[in-house]
């Protein structure tokens, strides 16, 4: 099995959170000047939703998993990088 694979998530994922299929709950999305707003809905973190959200001009995601809160960067968690 490798690091990468679409269906199951991202190697930073596994190595954040310890399991490539956990989908933490997104708390907020950051947007850059607006800064940090709640979502108008219930959120998961997955490869959909991360690039969903980037699509839409996010940046960042705060989620919470395990009662700990982190900022994950969704170039980072999907793994592409802006040209």
């Amino acid at each position: 099995m490798t690091d990468h694979d679409p269906e199951l998530g991202t190697g930073y994922a596994a190595a954040k959170f310890g399991s490539r299929t956990t989908t933490p709950k997104i708390l907020a999305i950051y947007a850059g000047i607006g800064g940090y707003r709640a979502p108008d809905q219930p959120l998961r973190l997955n490869r959909g939703t991360a690039t969903a959200l980037r699509d839409a001009g996010y940046t960042m995601v705060r989620v919470r998993h395990r009662f700990r809160t982190h900022d994950i960067s969704l170039a980072r968690y999907l793994h592409t990088h802006r040209t």
